[in-house]
């Protein structure tokens, strides 16, 4: 089965959680795009609407269509959770980084249940 990331819990009280989604502007995650060679980059959402991708190099081999996942840079994220696919990368912002969109691969209202998962 695949894994996705759907969002991350942004509060706790005694019986109730909240969540932000990954297109919610208050997300912010490590990813790797799944590219060749693989790329590390910032994902943060946008405007509840999209992904954002920043930090690209600006050399980047990404194109739409390529797997974007969970990094390895945090220990309260695990690696390989699904984020979406590139959708679109736009012009270079700097002469060292370009930025793109990444698309969810399911909405998060699709699912009617969830799996939390607390770190170690």
């Amino acid at each position: 089965p695949i894994a996705f990331l759907i969002g991350l819990i942004a509060d706790t009280g005694e019986e109730l959680a909240s969540f932000t989604t990954t297109t919610s502007p208050l997300t912010y995650v490590a990813a790797d795009v799944l590219s060749n060679p693989k790329q590390t980059a910032l994902a943060h959402g946008e405007f509840n609407l999209a992904v954002r991708l920043e930090l690209l190099p600006a050399n980047t081999a990404v194109t739409p269509g390529t797997i974007v996942v969970t990094g390895n840079l945090s220990e309260l994220v695990p690696p390989g959770l699904l984020i979406g696919t590139v959708s679109s990368l736009e012009q270079p912002v700097s002469d060292f980084f370009s930025t793109g969109i990444v698309a969810p691969t399911s909405p998060p209202e699709r699912f009617r249940f969830v799996k939390i998962l607390i770190p170690d």
